[in-house]
């Protein structure tokens, strides 16, 4: 049966119907052109039209700057993330992907980025944020022997971080400052950290248990009791046969 046509009450002209077919295509591509055109038009007008389409969210960028991949990868995506956090005003994002150019860069530079980070970090309200930024210039420094603004910066860190960490980030930060005092001669000090990190690392980490025992035991030498070292020592070699860990021994013999 042929279907009827509802508005006319006729059969629909099959003639009629073949004839508006390339009518509607080409309305159809005209259409099409002019989203087209519109398109392009405020892209041009508005440069964050085509961002918001095409550009990559913040997990391609943490998963594309990844150690393992290039380079050259790595620092152009790191900018491009550091550059969409500032636009979005994405503070922990900016700093995050600043950490990533500053280790993938040559180690020269490495204060430069330290400032850049502390100088975004120091835009937030949040305290863990600032506190990490401290945190990672403290690293900086210490890995150039600048113990004394690395203490600074540890310190800050620590002040800023309080009530904002886990237990094992908190024994972490006091075994870096510990260090770090040990480094400039404030042995006493040193020793009262290190005593505490020994007693929390004693159940949850056996090389940070070590690496503590091995610390102390400098302490007490510098300090001339060598007895104390001695012991400190034995107890080393001990912990570290009883933890299947004897890497270590050469540093308590």
């Amino acid at each position: 049966m042929v279907p009827f046509h509802e508005e006319t009450g006729r059969e629909p002209d099959s003639r009629c119907s073949n004839f508006n077919r390339p009518y509607q295509m080409k309305k159809l591509t005209i259409c099409f052109l002019l989203f087209l055109y519109i398109t392009n038009l405020k892209a041009q007008l508005h440069p964050s039209f085509t961002r918001a389409v095409n550009e990559p969210s913040y997990r391609f960028f943490h998963e594309n700057t990844r150690p393992g991949q290039a380079n050259s990868q790595i620092i152009k995506y790191a900018a491009l993330w550091a550059e969409k956090a500032r636009r979005e005003n994405n503070i922990a994002q900016e700093c995050d992907a600043l950490r990533v150019m500053m280790y993938n860069r040559d180690k020269k530079w490495l204060p430069l980025y330290a400032d850049s980070l502390l100088a975004a970090a120091g835009k937030s309200p949040d305290r863990e944020i600032r506190g990490r930024a401290w945190l990672t210039r403290g690293v900086v420094y210490y890995d150039r022997n600048e113990h004394a603004k690395a203490l600074d910066s540890y310190l800050t860190a620590d002040s800023l971080l309080i009530g904002r960490q886990e237990e094992y980030d908190i024994h972490k930060l006091k075994y870096a400052i510990a260090n770090t005092k040990y480094y400039l001669g404030f042995y006493d000090e040193a020793i009262a950290l290190f005593r505490q990190c020994e007693r929390y690392f004693d159940t949850v980490d056996d090389r940070g248990y070590l690496n503590t025992l091995y610390s102390l035991g400098l302490c007490y030498n510098q300090k001339g009791q060598f007895e104390q070292a001695a012991t400190i020592n034995r107890t080393g070699l001990q912990q570290g046969a009883r933890r299947e860990n004897e890497n270590v021994a050469p540093y308590f013999r």
